[in-house]
């Protein structure tokens, strides 16, 4: 199982501003100091795999904060995906491998603008490497592909490939990044301390039915998968077997 991770970054340098936004939305967040000025927001319901949600949260978090939010999705090391919204405004979306999930998609590379990103990003120089990293991906795993297109922004990379889970479960390993970071609600993520994950009981088939109804069929996955420790095949097809025909 590759690595699973969603960040948000935002071009602004203002912490508090960024925390205030989340906190009227009433979202369970850590808002990283800022970095390479820019400020990097880890979100518990973009945790998932749920493109429209990390859409709707950048949308959000742009129009508000009035900047460049930038946001990258890693689905299990396989499929590299990122919108970028400017003043509430989406400029560009990319997914490196539509038929992930559906093959009859296609696997070629969808969306992805290389002028649009050198001219919002300030990096001209950039375009040709840009160019060839979206339309030509020779990465063995999105984590790289990531990499390489934060390197080509100049964007904080090292910071911006963890998890919400993972900070939640694990912590930051730094007394001193941790002592800078916002914890946004739910009992301000429990003071920035690993708490454990309480289980919950519900249907697991209900709820992944009713996310695949609503065509969240990558999160329909990424739940049976996380609630069943199963391989990702056996995930795909027993979600793709509930679609109505």
């Amino acid at each position: 199982m590759g690595n699973h991770y969603t960040s948000l970054t935002c071009l602004t340098t203002d912490q508090a501003a960024v925390a205030d936004v989340l906190r009227r939305h009433q979202r369970a967040a850590f808002v990283l100091p800022p970095i390479k000025g820019c400020i990097v927001v880890y979100d518990q319901e973009c945790d998932t795999p749920d493109f429209d949600e990390v859409s709707t949260l950048s949308m959000r978090l742009s129009t508000e904060l009035a900047c460049l939010v930038f946001a990258v999705l890693n689905y299990d090391d396989d499929l590299l995906w990122y919108c970028l919204y400017s003043d509430g405004a989406l400029v560009d979306q990319y997914n490196s491998f539509p038929g992930y999930l559906d093959v009859s998609i296609g696997t070629e590379p969808t969306g992805g603008d290389p002028e649009g990103l050198c001219r919002a990003f300030g990096k001209p120089e950039s375009l040709w490497k840009l160019n060839k990293l979206l339309r030509n991906p020779d990465f063995i795993t999105a984590t790289e592909h990531h990499e390489a297109i934060a390197n080509a922004l100049d964007l904080p990379i090292a910071i911006s490939q963890l998890s919400y889970s993972e900070l939640v479960r694990e912590g930051f390993g730094n007394d001193q990044l941790a002592n800078t970071v916002l914890a946004i609600s739910r009992t301000d993520v429990a003071k920035v301390v690993p708490v454990e994950p309480v289980p919950l009981s519900f249907d697991l088939e209900k709820e992944v039915r009713d996310l695949v109804r609503r065509d969240k069929v990558i999160s329909a996955i990424y739940l049976y998968r996380a609630t069943t420790d199963c391989s990702l095949q056996e995930a795909h097809d027993y979600v793709l077997a509930l679609k109505p025909q």
